[in-house]
């Protein structure tokens, strides 16, 4: 008779396990401690301080409105001597006036146009501040020119002079209002920008009353 064929053959017991080796440590660099998140490097710059009448504002505040008024000045003055000048070469002083007041505007205004694009790069690409220098030395010699062209009599020459007066504008005014977030904080631009327009308005107004004024003095009756 077999064996009863419940009989279980011996189980093998297991090898005991083995300990775990160490980890090799030797060719791994340590971690790099953590740097604080604000460091010097990595730190986001920081809005201006300064308040709304600081000094720096202020000196803008006047350079900006001696452009405008300047601007107004010589061309209310050169407009109407324009008028005189192109009368006498028209022989009917109302055609010539209407062709110097349309030449007035227009070499005034279409800098703006052609220009206040390269305005925009210039004061992105340049030292707001340099483009601003530069463009005051600018007016000193175009005003100096346009005294130039009244005393030699040239309408012509006045409107070129009128126009560089134009372009010298469109060149500044970027480098000025790209400047005022640079100047004050945050929540004072929008009073900043009012104080900039009041100014222009303000200079607009007195620069033609002076122009007109000048024009009266300086001419023969």
């Amino acid at each position: 008779m077999s064996p009863s064929s419940d009989k279980t053959e011996p189980t093998t017991a297991s090898s005991p396990a083995s300990p775990a080796a160490p980890a090799d440590t030797a060719g791994t660099t340590p971690a790099a401690p953590a740097t604080p998140a604000a460091s010097a490097e990595t730190a986001a710059p920081s809005e201006p301080s300064g308040k709304l009448l600081s000094w720096s504002f202020l000196g803008l505040l006047l350079t900006q409105f001696t452009v405008s008024l300047n601007d107004n000045i010589l061309r209310w003055l050169i407009i109407p001597i324009g008028k005189s000048l192109f009368g006498t070469m028209q022989g009917h002083y109302e055609k010539g006036a209407t062709l110097a007041l349309t030449l007035g505007g227009m070499v005034f205004l279409v800098p703006f146009i052609l220009f206040s694009g390269y305005g925009g790069w210039a004061a992105d690409r340049f030292s707001k501040r340099s483009v601003m220098i530069w463009c005051k030395i600018a007016e000193v010699v175009i005003v100096s020119l346009a005294v130039l062209s009244i005393y030699l009599g040239s309408a012509w020459l006045m409107f070129v002079i009128l126009f560089l007066m134009g372009m010298q504008s469109a060149f500044y005014s970027p480098a000025k209002y790209s400047s005022i977030p640079e100047i004050v904080s945050k929540e004072n631009v929008g009073r900043a920008n009012g104080l900039i327009g009041l100014t222009t308005m303000l200079a607009i107004i007195l620069g033609t009353v002076i122009g007109g004024v000048l024009y009266t003095l300086t001419t023969l009756p």
